[in-house]
């Protein structure tokens, strides 16, 4: 990636994509039973504490999105179990990023909920 930056109206179009792609293929509710280890975001960010755990790129992320949504639009299919990964990976580096700026958004200009 050339500018090392990532627009969040992309991530928007590739999320409404790939949750689109899921309904199309006939996924449209899923049950809810399981539990699954989770990372807090600041965490996964830190390779030095996680080196155990197998390592992703946020840029690989968004090339391969990019790549994914390029073949959909064709109308070349999409693997959406691997959409969906690399959709995480970008999703939680964009957690880590409001973790660490301190973003909050409020529903009204004003600064009230």
């Amino acid at each position: 990636m050339a500018d090392n930056s990532l627009a969040i109206a992309d991530v928007k179009i590739w999320a409404e994509t790939i949750f689109s792609a899921l309904e199309k293929s006939g996924i449209t509710t899923v049950p809810i039973n399981d539990q699954y280890y989770r990372a807090v975001a600041g965490n996964i960010f830190d390779l030095s504490e996680n080196d155990e755990w197998g390592v992703g790129d946020v840029c690989d992320d968004i090339v391969d999105l990019r790549s994914a949504m390029a073949d959909y639009n064709a109308n070349e299919g999409m693997v959406l179990w691997d959409a969906l990964e690399h959709l995480q990976g970008i999703v939680g580096f964009l957690a880590h990023t409001a973790e660490s700026t301190g973003a909050v958004a409020f529903l009204k200009n004003d600064g009230e909920a």
